[in-house]
């Protein structure tokens, strides 16, 4: 059965609206995790963004002003008062949450926090707002279909049926009284009836279970804001896809406390590690101990396994709670019928970080699946951190930990890259690549399974690592794509990251609608996540390694002059080809120059760029060459380029270039072709740590990844947002057919919000609606049709309607054709010249994508689009721009109009605003947005957005 998220992190963080009565203690203990997540340096998946009391002078209104909240009252008496009513009138608690709706409009919550409010809300409130309530008492306990402590006296209830014990119960809020689907249910402790005064013992049971109350809205809120409540099509609760009709309970504060105070530590810089199934007869973990001890470990290490045999010369003891010291770091090696009691030692003796190498989980099926939900609640109940399963391991070469806690035979070199993989295997093959490309390493982490931790976390992890300054990342999957974001983003600003994303397929997007939704497939909106933080994507494995590599040597270049110097006219086409195609400039140095290094050149060389030190060219030649150019001051960067000449020695010539290359001020690649003759040369660059590569389009293609995918959008992701648009946008996007799609007029009325230009519209129900408009002609008629899509291609479109008697037949003839139409769209019809389109698609994990291009019926045909994520600002739009093909036509190509980019851009701008603030569009296609040659005018003509 289908499910909804309560909230999906991919749309940002969930903010919370506290509604209160009194002192609010409940959403200040959100609050408080709130600040302790972040003073951790993670970013809290809920925001407080606002209080709303029924009592003006309500405690709550201090804490609010000192803690600088937003806050909004309204006298619940006094309006009820003012209204000549009781307190009890719900028609007027309905006007006095009408008014209260306006006040916490501007908030822009997307939840309530009812905090120890204690009036009724009614339908005005809840069907703008989730809402979360907290009950002081057990409010699973039932009697046939009756919550028999539910009410204002939960506690009283509870002690007059002597009821062993208590805990609070968090619930939906509805318009019955404790009656929404339950939630979470705090920690239960007994009730101590031998207090006698029943008055002193209310009061006692009172104070502990609204401390439980206030731990409970916050442990909610949280849960619901890390996307692990849903509900299904019968308005049940799940979580994490599991029904739970009795609400999750808490056995303990202590247990499954939120992932961002957990440590990870005990992965990069562990003081102790035990490794769990490793045995003297050999295997991964008797592979993984000799690995420890031959990458020299700096702490203690153990092993635990049946026999208590040592392995490799390290003790061995028989279970965890033996050990004599409580590991930093363990690692499990065991079958995978063996890690669930495995993972459980290691959390009752406190271990706190896992690498879990066993396979036979999720990957497997079904069974193994499930296997791993175990494993996993395990980990949470004990406040672990896992790594796999089904992983290669971790290490570390930083000279104060030494860690090699991998399976894999070669023994990496160290260096200056972390690499981040989701396949051992991958992984494995990179590190037996490693010396023949030159790479060593800082840190490795395989991530398995990703079943607890993910490349998010890592990159967090990595990002203030001195020892390391290029990222390499294998992924197959993005959990929370906008987590990935901003880490990535913000890891970007210290470090170079490439990354290899595996399943390119689209086949996806076959069951998208809408002309957008069937162009931007995922890994579009992979690409454009990629780049809007700043990072580096590659088609394949030996791209990632050489990328990797050269990042390792050189620094990121701005700038597109690229200056050449080889020994062959081939490889000298075949590098300026591809740089020419990849943008680079191939400027000539001055002609003063040119002559100096003429004359100390062999005659029949060539000066220009390339420059073409000839076959015979010695050593000398090509070092004095690139010291020419690298001096010159009009390179951004250079490349070498050498194919092996008989009679040079290619070591030679990287001896004599060596120095050289490491004295200049810019960037330099080398290519030295061929497996063997070229191999001196580029075993010489490797000694002194010099970037080079054997193919001359790799060479050009590196070289345009470390340029121009090295800057960074500047875009802030946390763009603020209008929450009074947004609430009008709201009621827009919930009118809507069963399909999904709204009514043109609401799409076009959703535009005008967001001051869209659209060409002047109307909408008519029938014929007799006619006598009103107020268009000139001509006009153009679509017919509004829930099962019409596409218009134009199913005949719903009537053109160049010149006046009001081919208008009437225009309409009567959409009428006759199209059985059960909603009405007739009727538009101004514009002067078109060039057509774009502008769109979005939401992408599952990833979030938002926009798209703009080439419109009009061949924009599928053409598919001449670029794509970025959301939010855009002027400059990226502009660059969106530039990219298309058809950007020439708003230069004025060939003696056509030159049109303003500033107006289009500030179009798509707005329209960047639209999809950031309405998290629910799944498809919007404006298509085309036309340029109205008299209006002089960018303008909307057709719109379909699905929500």
């Amino acid at each position: 059965m289908n499910s909804k998220l309560l909230h999906d992190p991919v749309n940002g963080r969930l903010r919370v609206i506290g509604f209160v009565s009194g002192s609010g203690n409940t959403l200040w203990k959100a609050l408080e995790l709130e600040r302790e997540i972040t003073a951790k340096g993670e970013e809290c998946p809920f925001e407080i963004v606002g209080v709303f009391s029924s009592r003006p002078d309500a405690k709550a209104r201090i804490t609010a002003e000192a803690e600088g909240i937003p806050y909004a009252s309204l006298d619940i008496k006094e309006f009820h008062k003012k209204h000549d009513a009781p307190i009890s009138d719900m028609e007027v608690r309905a006007l006095f949450d009408t008014e209260v709706a306006k006040l916490i409009e501007p908030f822009g919550a997307d939840i309530i926090l009812l905090a120890g409010y204690v009036w009724a809300t009614t339908n005005v409130i809840l069907d703008k707002y989730k809402a979360v309530n907290v009950h002081p008492a057990d409010l699973s306990v039932m009697e046939g279909n009756e919550r028999i402590f539910a009410g204002a006296n939960g506690v009283g209830d509870t002690i007059s049926h002597k009821y062993p014990d208590i805990c609070s119960s968090s619930h939906i809020a509805t318009n019955e009284v404790d009656g929404g689907p339950l939630l979470m249910l705090s920690p239960s402790f007994e009730i101590d009836y031998e207090i006698g005064d029943e008055e002193i013992l209310k009061r006692t049971v009172l104070k502990e279970v609204n401390n439980q109350s206030r731990h409970l809205g916050a442990r909610t809120i949280y849960e619901i804001a890390m996307g692990n409540f849903s509900l299904d099509e019968q308005g049940k609760v799940n979580y994490k896809n599991n029904p739970v009709p009795r609400g999750v309970k808490i056995n303990s504060w202590e247990e499954n406390k939120p992932v961002q105070l957990r440590t990870l530590d005990g992965f990069l810089n562990p003081k102790s590690v035990v490794v769990i199934g490793a045995s003297a007869k050999g295997g991964i973990g008797n592979a993984l101990i000799k690995n420890i001890n031959r990458f020299g470990f700096k702490g203690n290490t153990y092993v635990v396994n049946r026999s208590g045999d040592p392995v490799d010369g390290v003790p061995a003891y028989t279970s965890v709670e033996e050990l004599e010291e409580t590991p930093d770091l363990a690692i499990i090696t065991t079958p995978s019928s063996g890690v669930e009691s495995a993972v459980e030692e290691c959390g009752k003796k406190g271990t706190k970080s896992i690498v879990c190498i066993s396979a036979g989980f999720k990957e497997t099926g079904e069974e193994g699946e499930k296997a791993e939900l175990r494993v996993k609640e395990i980990v949470d109940r004990y406040n672990m951190r896992l790594l796999g399963p089904n992983g290669m391991g971790i290490l570390n070469t930083d000279p104060d930990v030494n860690l090699n806690a991998t399976m894999l035979y070669h023994l990496p070199r160290k260096g200056n890259i972390a690499l981040v993989t989701q396949s051992g295997a991958i992984g494995a093959a990179l590190l037996d690549y490693a010396d023949e490309f030159n790479l060593g390493f800082s840190k490795i982490a395989s991530l398995g399974n990703l079943m607890d931790i993910d490349a998010s976390d890592l990159m967090g992890e990595l990002k203030d690592d001195p020892q390391t300054s290029v990222i390499m990342l294998y992924l197959e999957t993005i959990p929370n794509g906008l987590r990935f974001l901003k880490v990535l983003k913000e890891t970007c600003k210290s470090k170079s990251v490439v990354v290899l994303k595996s399943g390119r397929s689209e086949a996806g997007a076959l069951a998208a609608t809408s002309h957008t939704g069937s162009i931007a497939g995922s890994d579009s909106a992979v690409d454009a996540l990629i780049e809007k933080a700043g990072a580096i994507r590659v088609d394949s494995l030996e791209m990632l390694y050489m990328t990797a590599m050269a990042l390792s040597k050189l620094e990121r270049f701005n700038g597109k002059k690229i200056g050449v110097v080889t020994n062959a006219g081939g490889p000298g086409i075949l590098i300026t080809d591809r740089l020419a195609k990849n943008g680079f400039q191939l400027p000539v140095m001055s002609d003063e120059t040119r002559s100096l290094l003429a004359e100390k050149l062999y005659p029949e060389a060539a000066t220009g760029n390339p420059i073409d030190v000839i076959a015979a060219g010695p050593p000398e030649h090509y070092a004095l060459s690139l010291e020419m150019m690298g001096q010159s001051g009009l390179y951004d960067a250079l490349a070498l380029v050498c194919v092996p000449p008989a009679t040079i020695d290619t070591g030679e010539v990287a001896e004599a270039c060596a120095p050289v290359i490491s004295k200049l001020e810019i960037p330099v690649l080398s290519c030295f072709i061929g497996p063997s003759l070229g191999k001196p040369a580029r075993d010489v660059l490797n000694r002194h740590d010099l970037p080079v590569v054997e193919y001359p389009e790799m060479a050009a293609d590196i070289l345009k990844l470390v340029n121009d995918k090295g800057e960074q959008s500047s875009t802030d992701l946390n763009k603020k947002i209008d929450y009074v648009r947004k609430t009008k946008a709201n009621l827009l996007l919930n009118e809507k057919y069963s399909s999904g799609y709204l009514k043109t007029e609401n799409a076009m009325e959703l535009l005008e919000l967001y001051e869209i230009p659209v060409a002047k519209w109307t909408f008519i129900r029938d014929e007799e609606d006619l006598e009103d408009i107020k268009l000139s002609f001509p006009i153009v008629a679509k017919v509004e049709h829930e099962k019409v899509i596409h218009k134009s291609d199913e005949g719903g479109v009537i053109l160049n309607i010149k006046n009001m008697e081919d208008l009437k037949n225009a309409v009567k003839n959409l009428s006759e054709k199209f059985a059960g139409l909603e009405g007739i769209f009727l538009q101004e019809q514009a002067n078109i010249g060039m057509e774009m389109i502008v769109g979005a698609k939401f992408e599952p994990t990833v979030g938002h994508i926009c798209l703009l291009g080439a419109g009009g019926v061949a924009v599928e045909l053409y598919k001449d689009v670029s794509m970025k994520i959301p939010p855009l600002e002027d400059m990226e739009v502009k660059e969106m721009l530039q990219n298309l093909k058809s950007y020439k036509l708003f230069t004025g190509f060939r003696g056509s109009e030159s049109l303003p980019e500033d107006q289009f851009i500030d179009l798509v701008v707005k329209f960047s605003d639209l999809i950031m603030e309405n998290s629910q569009i799944a498809e919007m296609d404006i298509n085309p947005v036309a340029w109205d040659s008299i209006k002089k005018q960018f303008v909307a003509l057709d719109c379909r957005i699905k929500a």
